[in-house]
């Protein structure tokens, strides 16, 4: 609220609007990247990567289009629930979301070779589950089990989920678990360029 308040102290109402509106069209803009990139993946990788590799285009096109009417929806009664909270709180769950789903499942896929699917999905899995529990169970959860940012408690949760899913795969399934260009490509990312 500092520069609307900066913009009519030194400008008067014609800098406050061009304050306000700029504002506004930043906060359309980013609305409207975020529904078009959920839209599209929901569309294209959703759609046609899990249900039907044969999809004609304007079926994709429909389905995207309906994931962005839904996602759009979807986010009306969320942001009016959220509308008194602190900012800052707000992109700090989304942070700690972040780190406890992503960050695991990055970080093993690039340095730990014996990751498997399966250990990745489940570290996804745990993440998104425990932080979104921790985070929405403020209302139910007793007080000692409440955290002000649960990322650091999900994240450890998530790498051992990883850990513990990939053992258990490989062990049933063998190395083949593991995809065969595992090694080729982990020296291609660790290793020096060939020159």
């Amino acid at each position: 609220l500092a520069v609307p308040i900066a913009g009519a102290f030194f400008g008067g109402q014609v800098l406050l609007g061009v304050v306000v509106a700029g504002a506004f069209a930043a906060i359309l803009s980013t609305m409207a990247g975020l529904i078009i990139a959920c839209a599209g993946t929901v569309g294209h990788d959703l759609a046609v990567n899990v249900f039907d590799p044969q999809m004609p285009e304007g079926r994709r096109v429909s389905i995207a289009r309906a994931a962005a009417v839904a996602i759009g929806l979807l986010g009306i009664p969320l942001g009016l629930v959220a509308e008194d909270m602190q900012i800052a709180v707000l992109v700090g769950l989304a942070f700690a979301v972040a780190a406890s789903t992503f960050f695991p499942v990055l970080v093993l896929g690039v340095w730990w070779p014996k990751m498997t699917c399966g250990g990745a999905i489940a570290g996804l899995a745990t993440g998104l589950v425990g932080s979104l529990t921790t985070i929405l169970g403020r209302v139910f959860l007793p007080e000692w089990l409440q955290f002000r940012n649960p990322g650091g408690l999900v994240m450890f949760l998530a790498f051992g989920a990883i850990l513990l899913f990939s053992w258990l795969e490989r062990t049933a399934r063998g190395e083949s678990a593991v995809p065969n260009d595992t090694e080729e490509v982990m020296i291609r990312m660790h290793g020096p360029e060939a020159g």
